[in-house]
C-alpha cells in the first residue's frame, strides 16, 4: 500500500484506477487526493469498511463530523466496493449513510454484502439500518442496563413485600438509639450534678 501510494503521486490527470484483488485493507490516500479521478475500483480486496478519513475524502459524513472535502469536487469520485468482507457493525453506519445520500458514488452498492458478524453474514448492506448496525460494546451496555433494571425491580419488590418487617426493624432501631441517647444524657447529668462533686470532694477531705 505504501508503494502504491507513492506511485500515485503526480498522476494529476488520472481518471480511472482499477485495484481489484490486491488484498488492500485501506484505500490509497493519494488516490483520494487526485482531483480528476472519477472511478476507483477496489473490488475483491480485504476492505472491512471505510475509515472516517476515507469517508470525508468522498464527501460523506462521519458520526458528529461535518463534511470536509479534501480535494476539488470530491463527490465526482465513484468507488466500487463489491466482494469485500464488510464488517457490518456500528462502524459501518457512516458508510450506510453515504450509500443512502449519494448512491451514485458507489455504483455497485446493491452488491455489497456483510461478511461479519455471523448473524448478518451474506445480508445486503442496503437492507440494514443504523439501529441494526451495533457493536459488541454497545450490546454489552444494553445488556448491562437490562440486568441493572431487573435487579432494581427485584429490590423494590423485596422492599414492598417486607415493608412491615422493615418498619418494625426501623422502629426498634429508633427506640434502641433513643434509649442509648437517654443513657448518655443521664450519665452526663449525673456527672454534671454539683452535689455529687461536693460529696466527692468531702470524702476526699476525710
Amino acid at each position: 500500500l505504501i508503494q502504491l501510494d507513492a506511485a500515485l503521486h503526480g498522476l494529476a490527470t488520472l481518471r480511472r484506477l482499477e485495484l481489484q484483488a490486491n488484498e488492500l485493507t485501506h484505500l490509497p490516500p493519494s488516490a483520494l487526493e487526485l482531483a480528476q479521478l472519477e472511478l476507483l475500483d477496489v473490488q475483491s480486496n480485504a476492505l472491512t469498511g471505510l475509515a472516517p478519513a476515507e469517508l470525508r475524502a468522498l464527501g460523506g459524513e462521519t458520526q458528529g463530523t461535518p463534511t470536509t472535502p479534501t480535494a476539488p469536487g470530491p463527490r465526482r469520485l465513484r468507488v466500487c466496493l463489491a466482494k469485500n468482507p464488510l464488517l457490518c457493525d456500528c462502524g459501518a453506519r457512516a458508510l450506510l449513510t453515504l450509500l443512502y445520500k449519494t448512491p451514485r458514488q458507489v455504483p455497485d452498492a446493491r452488491s455489497l454484502r456483510c461478511a461479519a458478524p455471523q448473524a448478518l453474514q451474506g445480508v445486503s448492506l442496503l437492507a440494514l439500518n443504523e439501529s441494526t448496525l451495533t457493536c459488541e460494546l454497545e450490546a454489552s451496555y444494553v445488556f448491562f442496563g437490562i440486568v441493572l433494571a431487573l435487579i432494581g425491580v427485584v429490590f423494590l419488590m423485596v422492599l414492598y413485600l417486607n415493608r412491615r418487617g422493615i418498619k418494625r426493624w426501623t422502629r426498634n432501631l429508633r427506640e434502641a438509639c433513643r434509649d442509648q441517647m437517654e443513657g448518655y444524657h443521664y450519665r452526663y447529668e449525673q456527672d454534671a450534678d454539683p452535689r455529687r462533686s461536693g460529696t466527692a470532694s468531702s470524702s476526699g477531705t476525710l
